[in-house]
C-alpha cells in the first residue's frame, strides 16, 4: 500500500510540475509571439555580462575606440507556445519619425559576419559566436515546443540613431497570415 501511495504521490508531482511549464497563452492558434524594442540597458539585462568583461555582441563598439560607424536596434521577440510550431522571422525594419527606413534586420548569419568584419580577435569571436548561436533569432525559423523561449534579433543602421524610432516587424506562424507588429524604440 504505501508502494502505492509513493507511486501516486511521484505521478502528482509530475503532473503539477509539467502543468507549470507549459505557458498561458491568450491567442487562439496556441503560440503568443510578443516583440518589443531593446534600449542598451534592457539588452544588459537580457543579454549582457554573465561575468566581468565578458563581450556583449548587441552593444556595438564604441565609436571612439573602434571607429565603426554601426548603430543597432535590438529587438526581443518572446513566444509562448502550448503546442509545436514553426516560427519564422519574415521581416523588420526601423524608421525615424518621417517614415524613412534607417535599420535593416541582419539575419543571424550576416550579423556573425559584421561582427567578424569589426576586427575582434579570434577569442573574443569564439565568446560573440556562441553567444549569438544560444540567443539570435534562427535564420531558418524556430520549431516551437510547448513553454517559453525569447530570441533578439538586430537590426542595423549608421551611427548615430536619432530616436525615437518605430520597429516594423513580421513574423509567420506555421505558413499562415503574417503577423505584423509595430514597436517603440529609443535609447
Amino acid at each position: 500500500m504505501k508502494a502505492l501511495i509513493a507511486v501516486f504521490t511521484f505521478m502528482a508531482a509530475l503532473v503539477v510540475i509539467g502543468c507549470q511549464t507549459v505557458p498561458k497563452v491568450s491567442d487562439p492558434s496556441g503560440v503568443d509571439v510578443t516583440v518589443t524594442g531593446l534600449t542598451d540597458q534592457k539588452v544588459m539585462i537580457y543579454y549582457g555580462q554573465g561575468a566581468p568583461f565578458e563581450p556583449d555582441p548587441y552593444i556595438p563598439p564604441s565609436l571612439l575606440l573602434s571607429g565603426h560607424t554601426d548603430a543597432y536596434v535590438v529587438v526581443r521577440i518572446e513566444v509562448a507556445s502550448i503546442r509545436k510550431a514553426l516560427i519564422t522571422l519574415d521581416d523588420a525594419q526601423a524608421m525615424d519619425a518621417t517614415g524613412t527606413v534607417v535599420a535593416h534586420l541582419l539575419r543571424k548569419a550576416d550579423f556573425l559576419d559584421l561582427l567578424r568584419r569589426q576586427g575582434a580577435d579570434e577569442q573574443l569571436l569564439g565568446q560573440l559566436d556562441l553567444k549569438v548561436e544560444r540567443t539570435y533569432f534562427p535564420d531558418a525559423g524556430w520549431q516551437t515546443s510547448p513553454g517559453k523561449r525569447a530570441f533578439a534579433a538586430v537590426l542595423v543602421a549608421t551611427a548615430p540613431l536619432k530616436p525615437p524610432l518605430t520597429v516594423n516587424a513580421q513574423l509567420t506562424v506555421d505558413g499562415g497570415a503574417p503577423r505584423a507588429f509595430q514597436v517603440p524604440w529609443t535609447n
